[in-house]
């Protein structure tokens, strides 16, 4: 816990000191990745490490596509790359959804429903996945179930189940900090073998460092006796970058909370868990960072 801690600290005041530097650099590289998948939208560039991954550094490549997109309404397509370490050993997972998204006669609300295909494409385990979306210029609520489509599968000896379950997410901007979120995560996996479900919550605090930049840190506490809680960072550079909105950098704001154009939030990646939570059978270890 301590070193990363000291992780979070360290790359954060490098990454606000050198935040336009960091920006212009990475602006290039996204731009590229960005330039080979055809279509309006966003694409997400993100490096995570979580101190129960065996201290791996994990990373993602997301994008989010317009299919037809109008003034108050957008049906799109979202598709992602991640590498996660399960049961030592490393794997691809692939996901990918489609999404509707409206918004309110007068725009201050914005509703949408999605559906995901998850797979894991080095042992081709799959689940399918449905969520609901809930957004307002201070408040967001989103929910997500998860079921498993595939049997176990035997991996390098041990036998591997993904598992079905759900979470739920609520998100608000910190007071005269609209460049800063909080978001409570509560999930529950449903154990196979195990006497137990998996469940517990996730605190996460999200920082606007610039219109590209985002550095998000985590805190796992499992429900579950003898289950450490696990610490998390995640780094996400976002391409082309956000709408023009407060920064770190920019201090506090006069009003205690500041209302977002919620037209942008069509356009959004859809908040949800793409990595596979697993069940270790035999020994029965669930795994999901």
């Amino acid at each position: 816990m301590n070193k990363i801690l000291l992780l979070i600290l360290t790359f954060f005041i490098s990454t606000v000191v050198n935040a336009d530097v960091t920006s212009q650099a990475l602006d290039k590289v996204s731009e590229k990745i960005s330039n080979l998948i055809p279509g309006e939208g966003i694409t997400e560039v993100s490096l995570d490490y979580n101190d129960g991954d065996e201290d791996q550094l994990n990373f993602s490549i997301l994008g989010v596509r317009d299919i037809k997109a109008k003034d108050n309404s957008n049906f799109f397509t979202q598709f992602s790359l991640i590498n996660q370490e399960i049961n030592s050993s490393g794997r691809i997972i692939g996901n990918l959804g489609l999404g509707y998204r409206i918004l309110s006669r007068d725009k201050s609300l914005m509703i949408g429903y999605n559906t995901f295909y998850d797979r894991d494409l080095t042992t081709g385990q799959d689940r399918l996945g449905l969520g609901v979306e809930a957004k307002g210029s201070i408040l967001d609520l989103t929910a997500n179930s998860y079921t498993k489509i595939s049997n176990s599968k035997v991996v390098n000896g041990a036998r591997e189940q993904v598992l079905s379950g759900w979470d739920y997410n609520l998100t608000s901007q910190i007071p005269r900090a609209p460049w800063a979120r909080i978001n409570y995560n509560g999930y529950k996996w449903e154990a196979e073998k195990g006497s137990s479900d998996l469940k517990g919550n996730i605190y996460s605090l999200e920082l606007d460092v610039t219109n590209s930049v985002e550095v998000v840190a985590s805190l796992d506490k499992s429900l579950l006796n003898g289950v450490n809680d696990e610490a998390s960072l995640s780094i996400n550079y976002i391409y082309p970058p956000k709408e023009k909105s407060m920064m770190i950098t920019d201090g506090f704001s006069n009003n205690m909370f500041e209302k977002r154009n919620m037209a942008h939030e069509l356009k959004k990646k859809v908040r949800r868990r793409n990595k596979m939570v697993m069940e270790i059978q035999g020994s029965i270890i669930m795994t999901s960072k």
